[in-house]
């Protein structure tokens, strides 16, 4: 494994939200517009976010010819889908990974209607099953999305010697 200049490093601490999200996906276009064919390598640590948003910069980080991701400290839920991005994923040894189904936050003062509930809940399980299929498709095999929905089901943290086998991480940083 090459190391990627420091220069072309974008880090991502923190939730998966707006402010994060339009940082990462700025940086990004600034380092391709130098050269699109160097290396860029994305470090996070986040216990996720926003669904919605975390969907979309995966999106556009697939678009990255030359992507890595490097997992630090915790990555959580929508974060997990971000990291799954990188061309190469590498880790560090203590990394733990949480895995959960979707969920909705709602604010105290937020109400549904009956229908507006079902209509939101069929769109979380729609979300939660491609979460599930992207994860199990970027492993190579080595994952189904069987196996990612039982662990979301179950709220599984993962260390690193799962992560291995499972595909999801290829490699650890000591």
């Amino acid at each position: 494994m090459h190391e990627i200049p420091l220069d072309r490093t974008i880090r991502l601490f923190g939730d998966i939200n707006s402010e994060n999200v339009q940082k990462v996906e700025e940086k990004i276009h600034e380092l391709l517009e130098k050269d699109p064919n160097e290396w860029v390598n994305l470090v996070i640590t986040s216990l996720g976010g926003d669904t919605v948003l975390g969907f979309g910069l995966y999106d556009v980080l697939k678009r990255v010819r030359n992507l890595q991701t490097t997992a630090v400290g915790e990555v959580t839920s929508i974060a997990i889908l971000v990291f799954m991005a990188g061309k190469r994923r590498i880790a560090m040894k203590n990394i733990r990974m949480f895995f959960h189904e979707t969920q909705l936050h709602v604010a105290a003062d937020t109400s549904f209607s009956l229908s507006g509930l079902k209509r939101r809940a069929l769109q979380m399980e729609k979300d939660h099953e491609l979460y599930e299929r992207i994860i199990a498709e970027n492993t190579n095999g080595r994952s189904t999305q069987d196996l990612i929905a039982d662990i979301c089901h179950k709220e599984v943290t993962l260390g690193i010697d799962k992560l291995l086998d499972w595909g999801i991480v290829h490699s650890v940083l000591e």
